[in-house]
């Protein structure tokens, strides 16, 4: 397990929240109500391979036998927590305002679900995802301003459950999606081996494939933190792991992420006919990427 602050400075030491409260009985400057606005992301992600080939094939009158060609790309799909929170303090303090950053820490492992280690420790030393694990918040974003009655400051508490993909089940001889619950199959390389595969290649018409059956099926968007060829730790780089959370942070805004567990469904026109598909249509409009340091 390698846990590792997102945070160039080498530091991850929460700030007071509160910017400097004052303690009772003694006498402060400033005094509420403080308009307060706080926010946070917890991210547990894993790294899938992306296309792969048949390299060769033997087939005789007793046996039939495939190898696929290493993964051309590795990618990381992840189930993202996000919380924006606006309330009103009426607490006294010595400052009139106080702002502090979002920061994280990688929580990674060095094996994947199947158990395969990757040698993590031994290649990277900064602060390594590896094939698996979690990224949460360890210093949410706070800021404390003045309360203006005639300033737009609404209270709320907004709180998603949303992923970067969907998985669907596709009725027989219909283009309908019917979702699925997400956690039954994100760590099934197979299922995310055959997705990969180019369908218009021979073993894209493999019978028993995921490609092939389509149940489930699986919609992935955004990509996230590519790396192209086989995984190897020393590909990490720090600039993907805060692109890829400022990636998320976006969609989140946007409300472009998946329901989850459960993806949404909307009326779509697929091939001719109107039909119920999976949809990104979750998010925090008030989510704010700008409040990420790293």
């Amino acid at each position: 397990m390698s846990k590792s602050a997102l945070d160039l400075s080498g530091t991850g030491a929460q700030t007071n929240t509160a910017g400097t409260s004052v303690t009772s009985g003694t006498s402060w400057t400033f005094s509420g109500p403080f308009y307060v606005t706080q926010q946070t992301l917890d991210v547990d992600y894993l790294r899938i391979p992306g296309q792969t080939n048949l390299s060769s094939h033997s087939i005789t009158l007793s046996s039939c036998t495939a190898t696929y060609s290493p993964p051309a790309t590795t990618h990381v799909i992840a189930i993202v927590n996000a919380t924006v929170q606006a309330s009103l303090d009426f607490g006294g303090y010595s400052t009139s305002a106080f702002q502090q950053p979002q920061k994280f820490q990688i929580n990674s492992t060095d094996v994947d679900p199947n158990g395969v280690s990757y040698g993590i420790s031994s290649h990277f030393t900064a602060s390594p995802m590896g094939p698996m694990g979690s990224i949460n918040t360890i210093q949410p974003f706070y800021s404390r301003v003045p309360y203006d009655n005639a300033t737009n400051q609404p209270v709320f508490t907004k709180t998603v459950q949303t992923a970067t993909f969907a998985m669907f089940d596709v009725p027989s001889g219909t283009h309908a999606n019917q979702p699925v619950d997400i956690t039954q199959y994100w760590t099934n390389y197979d299922l995310w081996k055959d997705k990969g595969i180019n369908p218009n290649s021979p073993e894209g018409l493999i019978p028993g494939t995921f490609r092939t059956s389509q149940n489930p099926a699986a919609k992935v968007q955004p990509g996230l933190y590519n790396i192209w060829g086989t995984y190897d730790p020393a590909q990490e780089f720090i600039q993907g792991q805060t692109s890829m959370l400022d990636t998320i942070g976006t969609y989140l805004r946007a409300e472009q992420m998946f329901a989850s567990p459960v993806a949404n469904t909307a009326l779509t026109t697929f091939a001719g006919n109107q039909v119920q598909q999976v949809t990104r249509d979750t998010g925090i409009a008030e989510y704010d990427k700008a409040r990420h340091e790293y």
